[in-house]
């Protein structure tokens, strides 16, 4: 703060602002000694001088219209009016509180004071750029939780406490999982209360098993009471029962014609489910699903794969492409935490014509002094994969809450979810091939006996091979199309790599086959290419199309032994389509319809679910308008405790009211246009890149400092590393940076629908949306690796 005293030397000036908290109350003679007491008497003098001087009562207030670039308010103050810009309000606020809340000439002197103005207003400008990034949140996963329509009714409904009488409430709104009350007298209840709720006077003329008295736990509370002396209250539905929310879906149904309905969160779930079935086709992640017995892993069964991490597994074949990930989680296993950010460092080796793995977590390596060794022999003697994990716990109460959140019926989620009953935990794996590239150590590096030694304690251990069940995301290879029951005998031959195989088809329709094989063959993998012979059909002669036909394993039950193939398009697959059309046809009285689910579509559909359920990190939207320009919009999150969402709201950019600022994550001031360097190439060309911005933060900082890693030399990075750990706090964030080709908006086409019988240029605003998605950025914290090798020396390849 700038005084307009010319008494008081300018070195002085900073003792009178350390007092200015103090005066006037009684600890100011002891502040005042410990702060001057080595100054003379003199200076003393003046430095009190001045202290009354700002302290002051003033009375001319201050008008900002005719000298601001924002724009002007009124603002009233113990019955004084100012007109401030929204810099000199807050100025005013600060400096009110610090004259201990008096309006002196010292406030009036900082509100005009052009150094402090320009201060104050450096901070408000980077602030409203954060602002003009903000997205809302988005719970994955979440179906009902008021994320449906809601209708607006007035009903009364019955409050009944353990102890004493009931009491009526009314109901505001009301949706399948909550509702909104007018609740009398004001404060009756507080959030996160648990309220027994009767609904009899909804339900007169319906039967139920039980009474209709449910538990609803209040989440919103109103802060001031409305016109007629109620407070709003807000309650989600606790209790579990499927037999009341079919109730709810049938009654709001019923009524939606009597009775105004917002659809807004509608709306939203339409977008919301959009961007999920995006993400599902874009994520670099690949759950793998497990069975967890007395502490350790029993079975390794599935994986959710998508055309990007399809081929990931093949780092964990071995000589002869059995899949070994069992044998390398099995190895670290008992290291992990759970719901906690880690990273996994594999090598695979050969020896003695033998593939091996050695396998640990950097938190592991580091507590046992271990990292240089381990890379060093990586180095020397194999190839090294970095994978970020987190891993989860797949508990009865979570499935309940998939049971309720995801279908509506129990019959219904009973039958979706029973292909995974049997699993218990979920090992989410992301491959790190781009610092894979940074930890290589020198060329001087060596590896003694005695560590060559200690590293054995990693070794993964040859457990009995494995059929990993490879599971796409991809809904239309669940074949849909109907099915007929057929039982013949064909060959499988997978060209190159496996001797021709037995099997019988098990059912079949034009584009596909199920086939159970008498022995699974472990090369077999999803995404395979195969060809399928069958022998009794060479009596049809040169109309037997399915000879050699190809077709592409979609779904493999290593249980059951069984194969789901969808026919793979090439040459002559129209003549196979053909072929199989004429030989249901020609044997239709023959045949039975397979018109029950199929437990590879119910694991597909599970599987789904639990990923989205559990997502590990974060996501968002990157639309393009029609001039080209990049916006960004729905933040994506399984979990608000996710470090993902924790470190972002570190950087400047906390949640308010559902939505968060992405500005860290994509721009660049010293850039036209202001973008980081990636998402700016992702704009021109519409590539699949990756990114990480390393953060250098410190208290108060007006703008953080960050270090983009691409188009970076590495040297670079590596100083602005080392100088951030020796002075301020690190964190990084890994982006990936997809593409998004199609619009998919057949995905939701059961939503799109409903919402356009209402409001049809919603309907229309959803399709825009969906053409306007150009990409999707997820965000993954790598912090950890950074804290751990940053200040490691090694040799750095630019690639």
């Amino acid at each position: 703060m700038q005084s307009q005293s010319v008494n008081l030397d300018p070195k002085y000036r900073k003792y009178v602002d350390l007092l200015i908290p103090y005066y006037n109350r009684e600890s100011f003679t002891q502040a005042f000694i410990k702060t001057c007491g080595h100054l003379n008497k003199p200076t003393q003098f003046n430095i009190k001088g001045e202290l009354a001087r700002l302290f002051k009562p003033y009375e001319r207030t201050i008008d900002m219209s005719n000298t601001s670039d924002y724009d002007v308010e009124e603002f009233s103050w113990q019955g004084k009016r100012f007109y401030l810009d929204q810099v000199a309000r807050r100025i005013f606020l600060l400096e009110v509180d610090r004259f201990g809340q008096q309006y002196t000439q010292g406030v009036y002197e900082s509100i005009n004071s052009s150094e402090c103005y320009k201060q104050f207003e450096k901070q408000y400008k980077y602030e409203q750029a954060i602002k003009a990034f903000e997205v809302p949140i988005t719970p994955l996963g979440l179906t009902s939780r008021r994320l449906e329509e809601r209708i607006y009714l007035a009903k009364p409904i019955f409050i009944k406490p353990d102890e004493g009488e009931e009491i009526e409430v009314f109901t505001s709104n009301i949706s399948r999982s909550g509702c909104l009350l007018k609740v009398e007298p004001f404060g009756l209840v507080k959030k996160g209360d648990i309220l027994n709720l009767d609904f009899r006077a909804m339900t007169r003329e319906f039967t139920f098993d039980q009474s209709p008295i449910y538990k609803y736990q209040v989440v919103y509370c109103g802060h001031k009471p409305e016109s007629d002396g109620t407070q709003k209250v807000g309650v989600a539905l606790c209790s579990e029962s499927f037999e009341w929310s079919l109730f709810l879906d049938r009654y709001i149904t019923e009524h939606r014609t009597r009775f105004k309905v917002d659809i807004t969160n509608a709306i939203d779930l339409a977008e919301s489910r959009l961007v999920e079935d995006h993400l599902l086709k874009q994520t670099k992640w690949f759950p793998v699903f497990i069975a967890v017995n007395g502490g350790q892993i029993g079975n390794v069964r599935h994986c959710l794969v998508n055309q990007h991490t399809n081929t990931q597994l093949n780092f964990f074949h071995d000589e002869s492409e059995a899949q070994r990930l069992h044998s390398v989680l099995y190895t670290v296993w008992p290291k992990i935490k759970l719901k906690k950010n880690e990273h996994l460092l594999v090598i695979r080796f050969k020896k003695q014509d033998k593939i091996l793995f050695i396998a640990s977590t950097l938190t592991e390596l580091s507590l046992n002094n271990q990292i240089v060794n381990f890379l060093t022999f990586a180095k020397l003697y194999g190839e090294l994969a970095i994978f970020e994990l987190k891993a989860f716990a797949l508990t009865q109460s979570i499935f309940s809450n998939l049971k309720h959140n995801w279908f509506t019926s129990e019959k219904e989620a009973n039958n979706a979810l029973a292909p995974i009953k049997n699993l218990n935990h979920c090992i989410m794996l992301h491959r790190l091939t781009e610092h894979e590239k940074l930890v290589i150590p020198p060329t001087q590096s060596k590896l003694s006996a005695q560590a060559n030694q200690q590293l054995s304690n990693f070794i993964c251990p040859r457990l009995k091979a494995t059929n990993l069940s490879l599971i796409n995301v991809e809904p239309d290879c669940a074949r849909k199309e109907l099915r007929y029951f057929y039982k013949t005998p064909v060959i499988v031959e997978k060209k190159g790599h496996i001797a021709p195989v037995e099997a019988n088809i098990v059912d079949m329709s034009a584009h596909g086959l199920k086939l159970h094989l008498t022995k699974m063959e472990h090369k077999l993998e999803q995404g395979d290419l195969i060809q399928i012979t069958a022998t009794l059909f060479e009596k049809f002669g040169e109309l037997n199309a399915l000879n050699q036909a190809t077709y592409q394993i979609v779904g493999i039950n290593p249980v059951s032994h069984d194969l789901h193939l969808s026919l793979f398009e090439h040459k002559n697959s129209e003549l196979v389509v053909k072929f199989m059309r004429s030989l249901i046809k020609s044997n239709m009285t023959k045949l039975k319809k397979n018109d029950h689910y199929d437990q590879f579509i119910l694991l597909q559909t599970a599987l789904r679910t639990l990923f989205i359920t559990f997502y590990p990190a974060i996501a968002f939207g990157v639309l393009r308008d029609q001039k080209k320009t990049l916006t960004f919009n729905r933040l994506l999150v399984a979990d608000f405790t996710t470090q993902e969402l924790t470190t972002l709201s570190r950087l400047q950019s906390p949640i308010t009211e559902n939505r968060i600022s992405v500005y860290q994550l994509i721009n660049e001031d010293k850039r036209v246009p202001p973008l980081i360097r990636s998402i700016d190439i992702f704009s021109k060309n519409a590539e699949m890149i990756n990114d990480e911005l390393i953060f250098s933060l410190q208290p108060n900082q007006v703008d953080i400092p960050k270090q983009s890693r691409t188009g970076a030399n590495v040297r670079n990075v590596q100083q602005f590393v080392r100088k951030t750990l020796s002075q301020a706090e690190l964190h990084s964030l890994y982006l990936c940076i997809s593409p998004i080709k199609e619009d998919n908006i057949e995905h939701i086409a059961e939503q799109l629908n409903y919402i356009n019988r209402f409001t049809p240029h919603k309907a229309e605003e959803i399709q825009l949306f969906s053409k306007k998605l150009a990409g999707i950025i997820e965000v993954i914290d790598t912090s950890d690796f950074w804290l751990q090798l940053g200040e490691m020396e090694f040799e750095y390849k630019n690639k």
